[in-house]
């Protein structure tokens, strides 16, 4: 659980330069979803299924974060 912030930092980061690569948006959920479950069990070291589950909600939860984010930005960006 300490990791959590680390790891999500680190998945969102790649996920914006495997965007800037032009990675297709369609796959960045998927990118999100397998970098959260290799590198929260890599940072804590345990390799359960637990770490790997809650490794996929971290990449699920970042993909929402970086929606939300870029909708929200959309939103007052057209405002004005």
């Amino acid at each position: 659980m300490e990791n959590s912030y680390s790891t999500a930092t680190v998945i969102i980061g790649l996920v914006q330069i495997a965007k800037m690569n032009n990675c297709p948006s369609r796959l960045l959920p998927i990118v999100s979803v397998v970098l959260g479950a290799v590198i929260h069990p890599a940072v804590s070291g345990d390799w359960s299924i637990q770490n790997i589950a809650y490794g996929v909600f971290l990449g699920l939860t970042t993909t929402g974060l970086v929606d939300f984010g870029t909708k929200a930005i959309e939103k007052i960006t057209d405002k004005k």
